[in-house]
């Protein structure tokens, strides 16, 4: 093998290594965007919980305490909810830029790829020319000796 193969097998094998840790990192950040949706929809249903507890202290009499109790609890609901849908965009993102990093993985192992295919190609038409030459060269060796061979008395 010459000295290019083996450079170009090398790189082939470093980038397909680097396609796998591409593809483990958006297989991590898949799992994060998976938790971050559970955790909005918890967050969600808390904070629809807490809306009902608050339109319920205000529609019978309630102590004044368990309003305003209600009330911080509705809010303290809200902040995590958004807390929670900013994280879940955050992972979103994050995924989108792993995929993003993966199919430029797979671009780059590909045109490894088909450069090592076609050098592998050219040395096969080097290869059949060179034969084809030696063909003729022996074919015109061949009837030459044989047109010496007839004129021979």
């Amino acid at each position: 093998m010459t000295q290019r193969k083996k450079r170009l097998s090398r790189l082939c094998e470093h980038r397909q290594h680097q396609l796998d840790l591409k593809v483990g990192k958006l297989s991590e950040m898949r799992l994060v965007e998976q938790k971050a949706g559970v955790q909005v929809e918890q967050e969600r249903r808390e904070y629809e919980r807490a809306e009902r507890e608050r339109s319920e202290a205000v529609s019978r009499p309630v102590a004044v305490g368990h309003f305003a109790d209600a009330n911080v609890f509705l809010q303290s609901c809200a902040k995590r909810c958004e807390l929670a849908e900013q994280a879940l965009a955050r992972a979103l993102k994050a995924v989108h830029k792993a995929q993003i990093d993966v199919v430029a993985a797979k671009n780059d192992l590909r045109k490894i790829q088909l450069l090592t295919e076609r050098l592998a190609k050219e040395d096969q038409a080097s290869a059949a020319r060179v034969e084809q030459r030696l063909g003729d060269e022996f074919a015109a060796r061949r009837a030459a000796d044989t047109q010496k061979r007839r004129s021979e008395p």
